[in-house]
């Protein structure tokens, strides 16, 4: 079984490192409990306006049932977006983080891919600004990792795509994002059976999230597709990186509303003129995968 783990390096010197057999999430409720709330400005056109779209693509001649399915989810969702902006066009979110989860309540502001529909797109943001923290290929290494053998990917040839990288030296992520072809691990590991992968048994009746060497084989559940290794293993990669965020934005002052967090990284408004300063604030991941440590900036982007 591969040994993973992922630091985060603060400053030039201290490095906190976040092994496979476990991870301190002490003071994240803390943190949480100080963003715990925002009010967003709702566009309710603009998801009265992406239901009807979508309305008529389930119109759509051959539409494939799986397509039509999700596509019903997506509307059903954004009705009750709807129900849930007040009469000034105002939506209340509330973030709580108990037993070892993070919600969002009455609802969360969800990515809908492929079908191109994000609920941030619709928040009015006034004198604020939207800003994406994103942490996106930290998800998209670690799915890699996970799913190369049935991505055509062999020990061998990792070994030699990676032979000028040394397992000592930090590269640079797009030396392992490089290597992926067409569509993102994340978003196949949406609907990708399990073939190969050192996170099955040979029987590939049991399976593995990253984390699994925290409790040995106990922590093996019966999965034949990569979604539910994911997101298991994405729900804590979320912790750790919202506790890093948030534990900068309060030791800097920085006023925030948190309105998403999902694999793109978190999603917060603020002023505009702390938008454009928000990476001095934040850590560097470094990942180690195939046995080598890769290092992921956070990409800052605004609305």
């Amino acid at each position: 079984m591969p040994l993973l783990w992922i630091c985060l390096i603060k400053g030039d010197l201290h490095m906190i490192t976040i092994q496979q057999t476990g991870c301190s999430m002490t003071g994240l409720g803390d943190l949480v409990s100080r963003y715990s709330r925002a009010k967003l400005s709702m566009n309710e056109v603009a998801i009265r306006d992406d239901i009807e779209k979508l309305r008529d693509k389930l119109k759509t001649n051959g539409i494939a049932k799986q397509h039509y399915k999700n596509i019903q989810q997506i509307i059903k969702y954004l009705e009750r977006l709807i129900m849930e902006i007040d009469d000034e066009g105002n939506l209340e979110l509330t973030w709580k983080y108990t037993k070892g989860k993070l919600s969002c309540s009455p609802i969360s502001l969800a990515n809908c891919q492929p079908y191109n529909i994000r609920a941030t797109d619709y928040i009015n943001t006034g004198d604020e600004t939207l800003t994406l923290i994103d942490y996106k290929d930290v998800y998209e290494i670690i799915a890699f990792e996970m799913m190369h053998r049935d991505l055509g990917e062999t020990h061998e040839s990792m070994e030699e795509h990676l032979k000028d990288i040394g397992v000592l030296s930090i590269s640079p992520a797009n030396k392992i994002t490089d290597l992926f072809d067409g569509e993102s691990p994340v978003s196949m590991s949406r609907y990708m059976r399990i073939g190969s992968s050192p996170y099955a048994t040979d029987n590939g009746k049991l399976s593995w999230d990253y984390f699994y060497s925290a409790g040995g084989e106990q922590t093996a559940f019966k999965s034949h597709t990569y979604k539910e290794c994911t997101d298991r293993t994405f729900d804590i990669i979320t912790l750790i990186l919202t506790k890093s965020i948030l534990s900068n934005l309060f030791k800097c002052s920085v006023t925030a509303e948190v309105c998403a967090v999902d694999t793109d990284g978190m999603f917060i408004l603020t002023d505009k003129d702390i938008s454009s300063s928000l990476g001095k604030y934040l850590d560097t991941v470094v990942v180690r995968v195939f046995g080598r440590k890769f290092e992921v900036c956070p990409k800052i982007r605004t609305f």
